[in-house]
């Protein structure tokens, strides 16, 4: 489905029945086809991409609205830069993550 809503569902649904069901703490991950992968991959490529922009036209690159997991993999992704830093911005579902410069400081 649509960003993998169906593999969450799933996933969910597992994890719930697992927990009630057999008292199962573990978080059970469904990944079909290697999708999550996938999009873990693409979203730190978006993130080195973003960055790179940011970089070259010196202003911030907000990027389109995404879930929690994925701004994160976002943050993640650049929290180590040298040259950038990460924020979101906007309420759910329309958040966004921004990609700014840092000032000569590290800020």
């Amino acid at each position: 489905g649509k960003q993998g809503k169906v593999l969450a569902t799933l996933q969910y649904l597992l994890n719930s029945i697992l927990h009630r069901n057999f008292n199962d703490d573990r978080l059970f991950i469904i990944d079909i086809g290697g999708y999550k992968q996938k999009q873990i991959d693409y979203l730190k490529n978006l993130a080195i991409e973003a960055a790179i922009k940011a970089k070259k036209t010196g202003k911030d690159q907000i990027l389109q609205p995404m879930s929690a997991m994925a701004r994160k993999i976002i943050h993640t992704s650049l929290s180590q830069n040298a040259s950038v830093y990460t924020y979101s911005i906007g309420k759910e579902p329309n958040r966004r993550v921004v990609v700014a410069l840092k000032n000569k400081n590290g800020e």
